[in-house]
């Protein structure tokens, strides 16, 4: 399988990279990085790895996400045997805005 990230989730993980650079330094934005590629490897192999997204359920589309970090998650799909990361939700943020971001 093949994982393609859309742009919303490329600028949401580049802002929270930038953010955990500016917090916590460095080394703690390429762990977020290393991280990052290590879920896009499993996905690739076991794209149902993901729990269904509970914040978007009930929409035409099956949402799946992973947890990284212990404060974000990646959000996908599964279309045509290609994994799209439709974005890079920090949890700490309101569900609410979640729900508004991805229609």
């Amino acid at each position: 399988m093949k994982i393609i990230w859309l742009s919303q989730a490329i600028k949401a993980f580049i802002k929270t990279a930038e953010y955990v650079r500016d917090q916590f330094g460095r080394t703690s934005e390429l762990e977020l990085y290393d991280e990052v590629n290590e879920y896009n490897v499993y996905l690739c192999q076991h794209p149902y790895l993901g729990h269904k997204e509970p914040l978007l359920d009930g929409r035409k589309i099956d949402y799946r996400s992973v947890i990284v970090k212990r404060y974000n998650k990646i959000i996908y799909y599964i279309e045509n045997d290609i994994i799209k990361v439709i974005d890079f939700w920090n949890l700490r943020q309101n569900p609410e805005k979640l729900q508004k971001r991805i229609k």
